[in-house]
């Protein structure tokens, strides 16, 4: 998909914070290359500071070995040094603590004992949703519960800059998520909503597979009394032979195993064009003609 250079208009001329913010689970793959060609790109053409923030609130899974290996893909391509490091989610657990807290005591959470599978028993069919069973039943902390956001039945609307007006209902889509799982672990719906306030990002750019998950941070929002949401940007994915996106679980092989067999940044970034429909043939292309060409100038 191209991107025109009007879309960007509502931000032009304004002090820009975006980000880049991986999870460190694994190897980036061709995917966070294409993610990282619309970032640059279009945070250059803003002029955008560009935050980089390691999501690491997944502690079992999280290593630091794929820090290093992320910070050292980023430098190879030359994005290293653009970015602004910021402090990781594992730096911040106090932080969501207490909001956790807050929200359970203003009644806008609850704890909750129900399983994945249990859930997944009552919908047999299409999408799991919370039914919201346990929002009455004032259950204690404990080891089997979690905590759940209390949502209202409410649209939340938004413009998304590539895919234009939105309405999203988290209520009838998913029912009441998790803030904080069974085992004390902070969820991304709230790493990602307190980190992108507390860090000033104003324009959240990210992958299609995402645009679901607006609605529900938008909800969360509400409940934290902020009123002043981000302008969003999702871009299209990179998808293999089966039509699903690349992950790091079916996993497409790695940046750092391509590189190891001898391919150059040049030719990476011009096959992820390729693979993001960005380009008509697989051929070697610089960080530099990447705005030419996800803009489509001529």
């Amino acid at each position: 998909m191209l991107l025109q250079r009007t879309a960007l208009s509502p931000l032009l001329g304004k002090a820009v914070v975006t980000r880049f913010a991986p999870s460190p689970t694994g190897q980036l793959h061709l995917g966070h290359l294409l993610h990282l060609l619309y970032l640059h790109t279009i945070a250059k053409q803003l002029n955008a500071r560009v935050l980089l923030r390691m999501e690491n609130h997944d502690a079992q899974r999280s290593r630091g070995e794929y820090v290093d290996a992320i910070e050292d893909d980023l430098a190879w391509l030359g994005l290293l040094e653009a970015f602004s490091p910021v402090p990781d989610q594992l730096s911040r657990i106090d932080r969501y603590e207490t909001v956790v807290q807050q929200l359970l005591a203003k009644q806008l959470a609850y704890r909750c004992d129900c399983s994945r599978k249990q859930i997944a028993r009552s919908q047999p069919e299409g999408d799991a949703r919370y039914s919201g069973r346990c929002r009455t039943r004032a259950l204690p902390a404990s080891e089997t519960t979690c905590v759940r956001l209390q949502l209202p039945d409410k649209n939340y609307p938004f413009n998304d800059l590539t895919m234009g007006k939105q309405l999203q209902n988290p209520y009838l889509q998913c029912g009441d998520f998790p803030l904080q799982d069974r085992i004390g672990q902070y969820t991304y719906h709230l790493a990602v909503v307190l980190d992108d306030l507390d860090d000033g990002v104003n324009l959240i750019i990210r992958g299609a597979d995402l645009l679901h998950c607006t609605g529900r941070q938008q909800a969360l929002r509400d409940a934290l009394g902020v009123t002043k949401a981000p302008l969003y940007l999702h871009h299209p994915l990179i998808h293999d032979r089966e039509g699903d996106k690349l992950s790091k679980k079916t996993s497409s092989t790695s940046l750092k195993e391509r590189r190891a067999a001898g391919a150059t940044a040049e030719q990476l970034i011009g096959e992820a064009l390729f693979r993001g429909q960005l380009l008509a043939d697989n051929q070697p292309c610089s960080l530099t003609a990447c705005e030419q060409i996800i803009f489509g100038d001529s």
